[in-house]
C-alpha cells in the first residue's frame, strides 16, 4: 500500500487513467542526469508493456513521467517499487530512492497539456538549459519531439 495510502480512482471506466508522477532520489543528491541511468531508464520502461510512457525527463535529482496503465487493475504503487528496485539494480551506486512518490491524477486535457509544459521545461526552469530541446535526458514522445527539433537546426 502507497504512503500516504492511494485514493480511489473514481473516473468513469472510459477514461484512462493518466498521471503526473515524480520519483525523487533521497536527498535530491544530483546522481541520475548521465547517459548510463538515461539508458538504464529507457530499457527498463521498454519492458513494462502494460503502461503507457508518453514522456519523462530526467533532472539530476529526480524523474517526472506522464504515464498511465493500460489496465484498471494495475496499481501506480507497484509499478513505482519496481521501477525503483530495477533502477537501483541497474544503476548502482551510493544512492537510493526517496520514500513514496509524488503523483497526481490527471482528470482533464487541460491538466494533461499543463504537466506536459511542465515536464519538458523542467531543464529550463532550473537553468540547465536555455531551450528544453538542448536537455538531452528526455524519453518518450519529448524524446521524438527534441529529435525532430534538432534534426531541423542541423
Amino acid at each position: 500500500m502507497g504512503v500516504p495510502p492511494r485514493m480511489t480512482v473514481t473516473l468513469p471506466l472510459e477514461v484512462s487513467e493518466f498521471y503526473f508522477l515524480t520519483l525523487c532520489v533521497d536527498g535530491r543528491r544530483p546522481v541520475l542526469a548521465n547517459a548510463q541511468f538515461s539508458e538504464v531508464l529507457s530499457g527498463l520502461l521498454d519492458r513494462l508493456d502494460h503502461w503507457v510512457h508518453e514522456a519523462w525527463v530526467i533532472m539530476p535529482d529526480h524523474v517526472h513521467f506522464l504515464m498511465g496503465p493500460k489496465s484498471r487493475h494495475l496499481n501506480l504503487s507497484d509499478w513505482s517499487h519496481y521501477v525503483k528496485r530495477i533502477t537501483r539494480k541497474e544503476f548502482p551506486g551510493d544512492w537510493k530512492w526517496q520514500k513514496g512518490v509524488f503523483d497526481h491524477l490527471l482528470r482533464s486535457w487541460e491538466s494533461g497539456g499543463s504537466a506536459w509544459s511542465y515536464l519538458r521545461d523542467n531543464p529550463v526552469r532550473a537553468g540547465l538549459v536555455e531551450n528544453w530541446w538542448e536537455w538531452p535526458y528526455f524519453g518518450g514522445n519529448l524524446e521524438t519531439n527534441r529529435k525532430e527539433i534538432l534534426r531541423g537546426k542541423v
